[in-house]
């Protein structure tokens, strides 16, 4: 009788094993809009440093495109 309520059990515990999701999200990377920022290796790391210049990058270009318009606008004066 032993026996017998000892397999239910284990059955009860298979189930609950088979509830549960086969892979979990790290947490870390649990709740954030881009979980490649915590990914370590070597192609996360060039992927992350390239994100990273581009978007130093990107931000130079908008400085620059401000300061030509500004250069722009004040030879328009100049000429007028």
């Amino acid at each position: 009788m032993e026996n017998k309520d000892n397999k239910l059990i284990d059955k009860k515990k298979e189930e609950v094993k088979h509830d549960n999701p086969v892979s979990q999200p790290d947490p870390e990377t649990l709740h954030k809009t881009d979980p490649q920022e915590n990914m370590k290796g070597p192609i996360s790391s060039l992927v992350n440093k390239t994100a990273d210049k581009m978007e130093e990058n990107a931000q130079k270009d908008k400085q620059d495109e401000k300061e030509f318009e500004r250069k722009e606008e004040a030879k328009k004066k100049d000429n007028v």
